[in-house]
């Protein structure tokens, strides 16, 4: 297995390549059909929201073209654009339909942990099949894949997404919501203000990678 996480080509000039220093970097090909791959078995493929906004089709091509070529497709995500919700909501439902574990983060150095983890993992063990399992834990439904999201804001556990979706029944419904939210059990003041940062204020990060 190789050391490095091979990037592709085309994300030469993705910020995220100057944050991931723990473990080391391969370009690839230009043939390759993700933009990370991770080991043999797990390939990524990186979506500014800001790009998909401009070029909404991009990302279907890029699916298209990744195929079944890995047994862990992840489809990382950064939030770096204002309101990002009704887009997070199309891309999670369209991972779900197209086998894909989508991975949201909130900033270039959340997404380089994740890759960097990712990759830590997949050295540490002897077994080729453990990368699988990751996907495993996130699951296929529409629900755990909400948890996946939420639960990724700060004090917002997998509890709190259940009761979320029980009562607002959507993901949607919940970001139009979300002055309702500290009335739910278990919501106080606290949790509710940065689940409110999260979905409301703008996304301050680095300007969209051009990615043809």
């Amino acid at each position: 297995m190789s050391k490095s996480i091979i990037y592709s080509p085309r994300q030469t000039g993705n910020p995220i390549l100057k944050v991931i220093t723990d473990v080391p970097l391969t370009p690839g090909e230009k043939s390759m059909k993700v933009d990370f791959e991770v080991s043999a078995t797990c390939g990524v493929l990186f979506l500014s929201m800001k790009y998909n906004g401009l070029h909404p089709e991009y990302i279907y091509r890029r699916i298209e073209k990744m195929g079944k070529s890995y047994e862990l497709r992840l489809l990382l995500v950064i939030a770096d654009m204002e309101n990002p919700q009704d887009m997070l909501s199309s891309l999670t439902k369209m991972a779900i339909r197209r086998d894909l574990t989508i991975v949201v983060t909130w900033s270039l150095e959340e997404a380089a942990t994740y890759l960097t983890t990712l990759k830590l993992k997949s050295k540490g063990s002897s077994d080729k099949n453990e990368t699988l399992n990751i996907q495993k834990k996130v699951g296929d439904t529409y629900e755990e894949q909400l948890q996946e999201v939420l639960t990724k804001v700060p004090r917002v556990n997998k509890t709190d997404v259940l009761g979320l979706s029980n009562h607002f029944k959507s993901f949607q419904n919940i970001i139009n919501n979300t002055d309702r939210i500290e009335d739910l059990e278990g919501w106080g003041p606290t949790k509710s203000a940065k689940f409110k940062k999260v979905v409301r204020e703008p996304f301050t990060v680095t300007e969209a990678v051009e990615q043809p």
